[in-house]
């Protein structure tokens, strides 16, 4: 059984300029102490999806319409505040994408990762600050003790990220959820959390669902890669079966645009532009910028087809081998 499943999930907001459909009919599942991958364009929906399974959707603007969250079986989306606070930490811990603004400046770190200890345990403040201390040091924060003292503004964006994921490990959650956790980081510091991140998965038998927007990123980690445009799932496979046979035009973009200092040409952007939310273009969303877009590409959204585990939603496929 899978610990997530995401079943035709769509989330819309209001806006001033009209509706937003951010998620469109969007099914993955994550297995137990599988990592999975989701990547794609700023604005495609990889974020609002991981703030639906944490049920951080804002109500209003943003509401889900359609679809089901399963978590070890039970539908998120059917509970009760209550509830959630107790999935969120304890079953699910969250490692948010810009760790500056999501930290309370206000708040030492060690008030802000105790504070869940005391929320969801009986615990003594002497155990919960030696819990945090030792997350720390897990994670590989220098000094723990001393940087426990410390506010969010006094550490780098490096440390700060590390607190991040010592506070979503606090309460040993079964799954992890990774928003973009290497933005902004400089190439070794993005070296050192991908090294950790697979320490970490490894050694607490959780599961894992990495967004980003960086496939370079994701494929030194994930086992499985979810890629969205524009709200869509266009594409779902292996990283193996994604990297050797991409599907989708747009996943064959992704790859193009990944540096390799092995090849003497420079990457390859995607030409055109992510398509304005309030106003979609009919059919594959896709199309536009796709330079094997025909008639039927602009009609209705291609049904996925699946061969071998490996899902895509295109009328015509350009599949190669590596």
């Amino acid at each position: 059984m899978s610990l997530l499943s995401i079943e035709n999930l769509k989330v819309v907001f209001d806006t001033d300029r009209g509706q937003v459909c951010a998620v469109n009919d969007v099914s993955f599942s994550v297995a137990p102490q599988e990592i999975v991958g989701v990547v794609g364009e700023s604005g495609c929906g990889k974020s609002v999806t991981a703030a639906a399974v944490m049920g951080l959707i804002p109500q209003p603007p943003g509401r889900v319409t359609q679809g089901q969250i399963f978590f070890e079986g039970q539908d998120v989306l059917k509970f009760s505040p209550n509830q959630l606070r107790k999935l969120r930490g304890a079953g699910i811990g969250m490692v948010f994408q810009d760790p500056l603004s999501s930290l309370n400046p206000v708040m030492s770190i060690q008030t802000q990762m105790t504070e869940a200890l005391h929320a969801h345990q009986d615990i003594s403040k002497s155990k919960a600050i030696k819990i945090a201390a030792d997350l720390l040091d897990e994670v590989g924060l220098p000094d723990p003790h001393k940087h426990l003292n410390s506010y969010p503004h006094e550490l780098s964006g490096g440390m700060r990220q590390r607190v991040m994921i010592a506070m979503a490990l606090t309460l040993k959650p079964k799954l992890l959820i990774a928003d973009e956790p290497t933005t902004a980081l400089d190439v070794t510091v993005q070296a050192q959390l991908i090294t950790l991140f697979q320490k970490l998965v490894k050694e607490h038998d959780m599961a894992m669902l990495l967004i980003s927007h960086d496939l370079g990123v994701v494929v030194q980690l994930a086992q499985r890669i979810v890629v969205m445009y524009a709200g869509h799932v266009v594409e779902e496979a292996t990283t193996e079966h994604l990297f050797a046979q991409p599907q989708h035009p747009y996943t064959q973009g992704l790859l193009n645009s990944i540096p390799d200092i092995t090849k003497q040409e420079l990457p390859q952007g995607i030409g055109g532009h992510v398509p304005d939310p309030v106003n979609l273009p009919t059919g594959c969303p896709f199309h536009p910028r796709c330079q094997y877009a025909q008639e039927d590409c602009q009609q209705d959204f291609p049904e996925t087809m699946t061969q071998q585990s490996h899902s895509y939603a295109c009328y015509h496929p350009q599949g190669v081998e590596s």
